[in-house]
């Protein structure tokens, strides 16, 4: 009997359990991450009966939870893939839904813009007409200023998410490695309370959300996570120990920013973030927001750029030429050091340039009389006078610096947030053209001229200066040794004031001279020239333009003989002094090439002042005469204020004359002395002619090399980011059917089946019932063999 009620006891007990495990997986029935419980149970040992092997019932062995590694671990892969999409969707429709706005639509502000424009080019008189241009422009500005915003707006929220998910992934990990110390208080994974491993699964599940990462278990059922989509070696949780995770922003592009691990003791950069919530934040601020922020800047610089590079060619209603109509100076906030001079650093974008945002330092040295401004970063340097080009700005320098004086550049507004209005006043809108042509009314031909065009004109090439060769000293003993060639020695830089220089040769046996040239050719001092020499010297290898011819008019002459009616000095050598000496007293409007010619080695000096600050543009307001041989086929340019020939070129039929930037061609057929004029203009606030040019812009569809004109350039832009909306709600659609049917077989595996668990208490309830009976079958049975007397 006792074997019998033992057998009977084993199933209630075993039964008893298995209700209770039923029990507690229909009460977690709703509990996220719970996996289905199941109790195990196994035989007793028989007993031994002569030849009969008796069972002793059955135990449970321990609650196995209904659990299979590779299913989890696909959802989890699915759901941090799904993470990525869903977050990148919802940032690109913020960007979708900001430039959709017809009322933020920086294409609609353009066009008006234009068509302000317009009026003002209908009557440009007009002050009304003027001001409603300024006031358009204006509101320009703000439209441009107001997308920048929502994008800054845009990039700060996500970031603060980034930021705040990777807090989430710091905390989770801590959490992480508590339960892996409590883990490891056992040996074996079937030791381990299912609880604490459920907490552990809906942990990594829920850090794999925010970012991919690969699970490595031990046997006791303790983990490592790394990193990445496998084992990286990057430790978020090592055992106990847990990884803080840091997002840092770019220390050259603040826009981007970068996951660290411990950030504030052994920094180490993350490399593999390729899935969860961050990944997709990630993707979205590194591509699609990065690169419209881009597109929008590019936009600006070059809207900026072809409307400020016209109006500057421009002529205000004060008879000056126009300056900036807009402004992308603030980009940089400017700092002077404990400056003890008076410089003055003005900053301005090169068009059409990328403006790279650096971080720049400016220092004037007294020694070389030179700025020089350094990437403080690279450390690349340019050096300069007056203007310095670096990242895509230019710094313009005015003021008297000293030595040791310092300024510093730190880039804190994109394009897009620093576009500015630089005119306020009116009367400063560079409406007229600066050139004007016509023809001579005693021209036997009715040919008109046509003014094709007119730009800044070029500096010439980069020829040595003479400080590169003299010293700025006119002293003998100063003196630099030159050896004659028919290659230019140094060049007078335009403008430089009060040059003056000696020339002798170096010995007996050297036969030396000094020869001076404009760089069309006009010899301004020396000796003539050979046939043969002409054609060495005057050569475009040498600095003379492609038009250039030998002209000696003006060799030697001084006072109102000479080139340019210049203040011109010229002293041979004799007697008492075996020197030649050449000066100009003030400056030149032009380069002079300087060449030593003869044998042998010549002993030169000079000394001259600073180079004066001139508007390039004035080259354009030059009075010239275009007057045609008796031939047809040559002209020559006359200076009319000094009636100087400044230059001589061929002609054909159909072909141009270009000089100071502008450029002219004829109707018809050229006669015999026919004069044609070129004068700087002098309409001021009546003259359209500027406004038609800058109206042209909006339509231009070369100023993006072809892509477009404005509104198409926009209207692309958009259209790339519907695409990449359309793609990432693909993306998300068909990894959510991933995920779900991950979900359903993870569902199918592991979690609470009502059904299964009602028919599981039913058939544990009837099998308890049966065990019990089973006792009391026994008890009666030994109730009847103490009742036998």
């Amino acid at each position: 009997m006792a074997d019998l009620l033992s057998t009977g006891i084993s199933g209630v007990r075993t039964y008893q359990r298995a209700l209770a495990t039923v029990g507690n997986n229909i009460a977690n029935v709703d509990t996220e991450g719970y996996n289905r419980q199941r109790l195990e149970v196994v035989e007793n040992a028989s007993s031994s009966e002569g030849s009969l092997n008796i069972g002793n019932g059955a135990r449970a062995i321990r609650v196995q939870r209904t659990y299979d590694n590779f299913v989890v671990e696909s959802l989890r892969t699915s759901q941090s893939q799904l993470s990525k999409h869903e977050s990148t969707l919802e940032y690109v429709t913020q960007l979708e839904n900001i430039l959709a706005d017809k009322q933020l639509s920086l294409s609609t502000s353009i066009d008006g813009f234009f068509s302000a424009i317009q009026e003002v080019s209908l009557s440009p008189s007009s002050v009304a007409a003027r001001q409603n241009l300024l006031n358009v422009a204006e509101a320009t500005v703000s439209q441009f200023a107001s997308i920048g915003g929502q994008l800054k707006r845009i990039e700060e929220d996500s970031y603060t998410d980034m930021k705040s998910k990777v807090d989430q992934i710091t905390q989770y990990g801590a959490q992480l490695a508590t339960i892996n110390g409590s883990l490891n208080r056992a040996t074996s994974l079937n030791k381990q309370p299912n609880e604490l491993l459920d907490r552990r699964d809906m942990l990594i599940q829920d850090m794999s959300k925010l970012l991919r990462i690969k699970t490595v278990e031990k046997p006791n059922g303790s983990v490592d996570i790394h990193i990445g989509d496998v084992a990286s070696g990057q430790y978020l949780v090592r055992g106990k120990d847990a990884s803080t995770l840091g997002l840092q922003r770019n220390t050259t592009n603040p826009d981007l920013a970068t996951l660290v691990l411990n950030p504030h003791m052994n920094p180490q950069a993350v490399t593999q973030v390729v899935g969860g919530s961050l990944a997709g934040i990630s993707d979205f601020r590194d591509n699609s927001l990065l690169s419209l922020r881009d597109e929008l800047d590019t936009l600006t610089q070059v809207f900026v750029g072809e409307v400020n590079k016209i109006h500057a060619l421009g002529i205000n209603a004060h008879g000056s030429f126009g300056g900036e109509l807009f402004s992308l100076g603030n980009i940089y906030t400017v700092t002077p050091s404990l400056n003890t001079g008076t410089g003055f650093v003005k900053v301005s974008a090169v068009p059409n340039a990328k403006i790279e945002r650096l971080s720049m330092e400016l220092t004037y040295s007294d020694a070389t009389k030179l700025w020089s401004l350094t990437n403080t970063d690279s450390k690349v340097s340019v050096s300069g006078s007056s203007e310095l080009t670096m990242g895509g700005v230019t710094l313009t320098l005015t003021g008297v610096p000293k030595d040791g004086d310092t300024f510093s550049f730190k880039a804190n507004k994109r394009p897009i947030d620093a576009l500015q209005l630089a005119v306020t006043d009116h009367s400063n809108i560079a409406a007229g053209g600066a050139v004007s042509v016509a023809r001579a009314s005693t021209n036997a031909s009715a040919t008109k001229v046509l003014l094709n065009g007119y730009i800044k004109a070029e500096p010439p090439q980069a020829d040595a200066s003479m400080d590169t060769l003299l010293r700025n000293n006119i002293a003998q003993v100063a003196a630099t040794s030159v050896t004659t060639s028919n290659n230019q020695a140094f060049v007078i830089p335009a403008h430089t004031q009060n040059a003056q220089f000696y020339s002798a040769a170096e010995n007996a046996s050297s036969s030396i001279k000094m020869q001076v040239f404009t760089r069309e050719g006009k010899q301004i001092y020396g000796t003539a020239l050979s046939s043969a020499e002409q054609t060495q010297l005057i050569a475009t290898s040498n600095g003379f333009t492609t038009t250039a011819s030998y002209d000696a008019t003006y060799r030697n002459q001084t006072g109102t003989s000479a080139y340019m009616d210049a203040a011109v000095t010229v002293t041979n050598a004799d007697a008492t002094d075996t020197r030649d000496y050449f000066a100009i007293n003030g400056g030149m409007k032009e380069d002079l090439l300087v060449f030593v010619t003869g044998t042998g080695s010549a002993q030169v000096s000079g000394q001259w002042g600073a180079i004066a600050r001139v508007d390039a543009r004035e080259q354009l307001r030059q009075n010239i005469d275009v007057v045609f041989a008796a031939d047809a086929t040559s002209y020559t340019l006359v200076d009319t204020s000094t009636n100087t020939n400044i230059a001589n070129g061929t002609y054909t039929a159909g072909s141009t004359i270009e000089h100071n930037g502008w450029k002219v061609s004829f109707d018809g057929v050229v006669q015999a002395n026919d004069k044609y004029a070129i004068r700087g203009n002098t309409y001021l606030a009546g003259d359209n002619r500027n406004l038609l040019g800058m109206i042209e812009l909006q339509g231009n569809k070369e100023i993006f090399s072809g892509r477009g004109d404005f509104t198409e350039v926009y209207t692309d832009i958009i259209g790339n980011l519907g695409n990449t909306v359309v793609q990432a709600a693909v993306s998300r659609d068909a990894q959510q059917i991933v995920v779900d049917q991950a979900q359903q077989k993870r569902d199918e595996t592991s979690a609470v089946s009502l059904d299964e668990e009602a028919a599981n208490l039913l058939r544990f309830q009837q099998a308890y019932q049966a065990s019990a009976q089973v006792i009391s079958t026994a008890n009666k049975l030994f109730d009847t063999i103490l009742g036998i007397r």
